[in-house]
């Protein structure tokens, strides 16, 4: 899932420029952990994407990853912050001004 600013977006089109999406959300599944936690992470960073959500429910974790940037030791494109919250807990999502309510959230059986 990804939320973009309105009018930011053409209204025809499957692609978005990385530069419109403010934040990128993905849920884990137990084929996508490499996937959603590190080539996306690269991927999105190197994109400049604001923040970036884990939402792993095969841990009961949100991992909320902000602040993109390239490590400069390694010129690999990093995340900044990270801050990972238990399935429960709130999650501020400053980019967006808003509390990602988690309660309801469940950890895969």
């Amino acid at each position: 899932m990804v939320v973009f600013e309105r009018g930011v977006v053409p209204e025809a089109g499957r692609l978005l420029p990385a530069s419109a999406v403010t934040v990128a959300v993905e849920v884990v599944s137990r084929t996508s952990v490499h996937r959603d936690y590190r080539t996306k992470r690269e991927m999105y960073a190197q994109g400049g994407i604001p923040a970036y959500l884990i939402v792993d429910p095969l841990r009961g974790v949100c991992v909320l990853l902000t602040d993109p940037t390239t490590d400069t030791a390694s010129g690999v494109p990093v995340y900044w912050a990270e801050r990972t919250s238990k399935f429960g807990d709130p999650i501020e999502v400053d980019v967006l001004g808003v509390t990602l309510d988690t309660s309801e959230f469940r950890i895969y059986a």
